[in-house]
C-alpha cells in the first residue's frame, strides 16, 4: 500500500480536503499539496457484474430483489480495496457511501481523546456497513477498521440516489435493510440488559 506523510512542509499535505500528518491512501483519493490537486489512482480488482450479483444473492437484504434490479445495483457498485489497518470510515466524519464487504474483516471501534481503541463489533465478509449514516445524511458513531486487506463494494451517494430515480422500487429495500439492522440492535441490546 501507498502512504503520504508531510515532513513538516509550509503549506502542509490536505488528503480529501482534510490535513494530514501520515495516512495511507486509497485510490480515489484528492491530496493537495500548495496549489496542485493530485488524484491518487491504484489498480482496483475486477469483481464483474456477475461475481456482485452472485454476492447480493447471498445478502438477507438483496437477495429478494429481482434479478434486473440486482444487476442494476450492481452496476453501481465500485470496487475498493483497503490494506490492513486502513480507516475505511473514520468516527464522527460525514458518511458518503455504504459499503458492502466482499472479502476479509473491519473491526467497529470507539476512539477516545487519547487515540486508544474499544472494539464495539466486527464486521465479517457478505455483511453491510455505513448505510443508517448515509440514509440519514449523519457522520458515523464509530471508526471502521481493516482487520485485513479487504475488497469491498461501494455504493457512493451520488449513485444511490441516481439508482432511486431510476428505479424507485428499491426505496423499499433501503428501508428494510435500515430498520432490519435496528431492531437486530435493539434486540442485542435487550439481550445485553436481560444478562444483567
Amino acid at each position: 500500500h501507498y502512504v503520504i506523510e508531510d515532513l513538516k512542509s509550509t503549506n502542509g499535505v490536505l488528503v480529501d480536503g482534510r490535513q494530514v500528518q501520515k495516512v495511507v491512501l486509497k485510490s480515489g483519493n484528492r491530496i493537495t499539496l500548495g496549489d496542485t490537486v493530485l488524484l491518487f489512482r491504484q489498480h482496483e480488482p475486477e469483481i464483474g457484474v456477475p461475481n456482485k450479483v452472485a454476492f447480493l444473492d447471498k445478502t438477507d437484504l438483496f437477495n429478494w430483489l429481482d434479478h434486473e434490479s440486482k444487476k442494476l445495483l450492481a452496476d453501481y457498485l465500485v470496487v475498493r480495496f483497503f490494506p490492513r489497518e486502513t480507516v475505511v470510515v473514520r468516527q464522527h466524519a460525514l458518511v458518503e457511501s455504504m459499503y458492502f464487504l466482499y472479502e476479509g474483516s473491519i473491526r467497529v471501534v470507539e476512539i477516545n481523546d487519547e487515540g486508544a481503541e474499544r472494539k464495539i463489533d466486527e464486521i465479517k465478509a457478505g455483511e453491510v456497513f455505513g448505510e443508517r449514516a448515509l440514509l440519514a445524511g449523519e457522520a458515523g458513531r464509530y471508526s471502521m477498521i481493516a482487520n485485513t486487506d479487504l475488497h469491498v463494494l461501494e455504493l457512493r451517494r451520488d449513485r444511490l440516489n441516481d439508482l432511486l430515480q431510476k428505479k424507485p422500487e428499491l426505496n423499499q429495500a433501503f428501508y428494510r435493510m435500515v430498520l432490519q439492522k435496528l431492531s437486530s440492535v435493539q434486540a442485542e441490546t435487550d439481550l445485553g440488559n436481560q444478562r444483567r
